[in-house]
């Protein structure tokens, strides 16, 4: 396989060096709450301690009335830091995290155990919330390091 082929470009491809990259782990999964398309995504960024959340606002745009707020979670159904939310939450396009990360401390978690985490968005059209509970990323894994730390930005 060659690194352009992963990308979808495998008429233009090159072959990969013999050593093998680390990948980042992560992922997104599409939902389409209120007819909306809206993908809700995690990503350690090679940081086996951190987790980044992000989402994607898709066709048919959001109206102007509505908010999308994003928050991580572990399977134990516990909240990890405060939500995140951009200046422009419901216009089309990627939401990036601008920075904002947490480490990985799921008390009453011992450090250096590993957690599977996601991060979930919540629509609110018209003051109204209009998805479920189950808008949910795939699940990464990051170890707990005993720190109590989210960066926003």
């Amino acid at each position: 396989m060659t690194a352009l082929s992963l990308l979808g470009f495998g008429a233009l491809a090159a072959p990969l060096a013999t050593t093998p990259a680390q990948a980042a782990d992560g992922g997104c999964l599409t939902y389409h709450p209120g007819g909306y398309s809206i993908g809700i995504c995690v990503n350690n960024r090679n940081n086996d301690d951190r987790a980044y959340p992000d989402y994607y606002v898709n066709q048919p745009a959001l109206p102007g009335n509505c908010r999308i707020v994003v928050e991580l979670w572990d399977r134990s159904n516990r909240r990890f830091g405060d939500e995140f939310q951009d200046g422009s939450s419901c216009s089309p396009g990627h939401h990036p995290v601008s920075g904002y990360w947490c480490n990985a401390d799921w008390r009453p978690v011992p450090a250096d155990t590993d957690i599977k985490v996601h991060a979930y968005f919540r629509l609110y059209v018209n003051g109204r919330q209009v998805n479920d509970t189950t808008t949910n990323s795939p699940e990464i894994t990051v170890t707990s390091r005993g720190e109590n730390d989210c960066h926003g930005g």
